[in-house]
């Protein structure tokens, strides 16, 4: 039998899978040279491997009608916390013949016999809804909702079959009530030839109204025309001499409308001004693509002509790339890692492809399989994690490390080949195995795996005890954080959503969030001396850091300085009542303060009342005055 757990032939199996093209092998072998787990660490081969999926992904999105194209912003991986992992865990391991189990059995039973289609779960009954409200408010004339039905048939989304001819109906509903939105749209349809017959002269109509209208959308389809060339008018052209078939451009209203239609944050606006500063004005984003990809692959030079500006168009790509623009992301990276309009930078480039191959790869669903099945089979939801884990999708880390932290178990099939070669898994070790994916995710920057390390230690969940590890895991949990403080595009470029898309009680664990837990937990320990050196000083300014880290933190640091002070106090005090009680040891005998009293002061110890009042009294007040001088 072959080992199981042997890195080297899964390594040996990827590097096979991914120059056959599989893409989660691609992606396996990216994130294992980007960090260097298993293989030699190598940027440089990180980028190769995650340029082959971004850039099929980005030719994708030429396509006319793609919806990858507009698919901005963070990725629909559903994000576990550990809360929600406890849950579904605990729910579903119950003994059948507990309390518990016999109510979990019957309440499953209801359910199912409640609802009217077991594949149907309450997040598609919801949207199926929303679907019929919309298309009834647009056929009682609602324009807003006409528009809205037009866009999902458009992109084909929400369940919806992509359909453009009923698309171009619902947008010409609502351009007859005014709106301008839809106006554009139209311009956008009959510039493409979706659903109607191809004519820019209609679409220049459309969209000149539309932004006449104050469209950002409609400026850009201007501004695109003209830049094309097929307006007619050749009044600024630099493109060509306007004769035979030649498209005449006209490079200055194709600036004008496509900077008025960024100042409003058109993405595709900004995408295309950065494409026109890039190529001297008058070169498309495909030919960009090419040259970029063949300095990577073929160690060529690219030629830019001389009218290039590569720092505006690098700042105008940027800015799209980090709107989630997947043909600027793409872009962006290449410029990073050729060095054009910014420092050659080969982790900034990986920066921007790794997310790009991640959040738009057909192998993503794997993760959305992942989260579906999380609350009825919470074991294949754990090993579906696995996979996209070793894939290198830091969610599926996350998600994964919780599931077997929480008690999910894995079991894998055995394998057998036409040879008699068979592969045994082993039983797996849950707890060190979610502590290994912990650190993988937060090897890429994960704040809450950085935490949940630190908590594993500390308190010994599935493996002894540490609180020296702990202490060192929040320490560089509050390093990274605070470099990550600043970084405002992470949470665009990757990671995922929180569940419910991070509304209501979810609570989303920001760098300033984990940068006041890591410094909190950090001056508790330096407080009381449990796996770090007892230091109060360094105790407060680490409390006092957290408090000014994030609002959160001001509560629980509130009473942690309380305490401290306390607790300082007590430290100070302990001495002087050693010193004291050194001192009565040393006396023959205890003094009779009642006795005493009564010879001082004969006048004022006339009644037994007052000499037991001031022989309660006075012990104390001398138990000062001789702490005091014993300070």
């Amino acid at each position: 039998n072959r080992d199981p757990f042997s890195v080297s032939q899964s390594i040996l199996y990827l590097y096979m899978a991914a120059t056959g093209g599989d893409t989660l092998a691609q992606l396996a072998l990216g994130w294992r040279h980007a960090l260097g787990i298993g293989v030699p660490k190598s940027c440089q081969a990180a980028v190769l491997y995650y340029d082959t999926p971004a850039f099929l992904i980005v030719d994708k999105t030429r396509e006319p009608g793609s919806s990858l194209r507009h698919s901005y912003g963070a990725p629909s991986k559903d994000r576990l916390s550990s809360s929600d992992a406890l849950k579904s865990v605990r729910w579903q391991k119950f003994d059948d013949e507990t309390f518990v189990g016999r109510f979990k059995s019957a309440y499953n039973r209801v359910t199912a016999s409640s609802a009217p289609s077991s594949a149907a779960s309450s997040g598609e009954r919801h949207q199926t809804d929303m679907l019929q409200y919309y298309e009834y408010r647009a056929g009682a004339g609602h324009a807003a909702a006409q528009t809205a039905m037009g866009e999902v048939y458009l992109s084909g989304s929400q369940g919806i079959l992509q359909d453009f001819e009923r698309a171009a109906e619902y947008f010409e509903l609502a351009h007859s009530a005014g709106d301008r939105e839809s106006t554009s749209q139209l311009g956008h349809m009959y510039a493409n030839g979706l659903g109607v017959e191809q004519s820019n002269e209609t679409a220049m109509e459309f969209f000149q109204e539309a932004a006449d209208l104050g469209s950002a959308h409609g400026m850009y389809g201007l501004g695109y025309l003209y830049l094309s060339g097929f307006t007619g008018d050749g009044g600024g052209g630099d493109g060509g001499d306007g004769g035979g078939d030649v498209p005449s451009i006209n490079v200055d209203k194709a600036i004008h409308y496509l900077t008025k239609a960024a100042d409003r944050g058109h993405v595709e606006a900004i995408f295309l001004l950065g494409v026109m500063y890039l190529n001297g004005w008058n070169a498309n984003s495909k030919r960009i693509i090419a040259k970029v990809r063949d300095v990577i692959h073929d160690k060529t030079n690219v030629a830019l002509s001389k009218e290039s500006d590569t720092q505006k168009a690098y700042n105008y790509l940027q800015v799209a790339a980090y709107a989630g623009h997947p043909i600027a992301m793409y872009n962006t990276a290449m410029m990073r890692l050729l060095g054009m309009g910014t420092q050659a930078s080969c982790s900034g480039a990986l920066e921007l492809l790794k997310p790009l191959a991640e959040r738009l790869s057909p192998e993503a669903r794997l993760l959305e399989h992942a989260y579906a099945r999380v609350a009825t089979s919470v074991d294949s939801a754990a090993l579906a994690y696995v996979v996209g884990a070793y894939s290198g999708f830091e969610v599926a880390q996350t998600n994964a490390a919780y599931l077997l932290q929480h008690g999910a178990r894995i079991k894998f099939e055995e394998v057998g080949f036409s040879d008699g070669t068979r592969i045994v898994s082993k039983a797996i070790d849950s707890q060190r195995q979610a502590i290994k994916f912990h650190k993988y995710a937060a090897e890429q920057g994960n704040m809450a795996s950085l935490l949940a390390i630190g908590d594993i230690y500390f308190y010994g969940y599935g493996v002894p005890a540490d609180r020296e590890r702990a202490g060192e895991a929040y320490r560089r949990a509050a390093e990274i954080a605070t470099v990550k403080k600043a970084d405002t595009h992470a949470s665009t470029l990757a990671g995922g959503r929180p569940k419910g898309g991070g509304k209501g009680g979810d609570f989303e664990l920001t760098p300033p969030v984990a940068t006041a837990f890591a410094y909190f937990n950090l001056g508790v320990m330096h407080q009381m001396g449990i796996g770090l050196p007892q230091d109060l000083h360094l105790a407060k300014r680490f409390y006092d850091l957290a408090m000014g880290s994030h609002s959160t933190a001001s509560g629980p640091c509130t009473i942690a300085l309380f305490s401290l002070r306390a607790h300082r106090a007590l430290e100070d005090l302990l001495p002087a009542l050693k010193r004291a009680a050194d001192f009565f040891l040393e006396l023959d005998s205890i003094p009779d303060f009642a006795a005493e009293f009564k010879k001082a002061f004969p006048r004022f110890a006339d009644t037994d009342d007052t000499v037991l009042i001031l022989s309660i009294v006075l012990p104390p007040l001398l138990l000062v005055m001789l702490m005091r001088r014993a300070l």
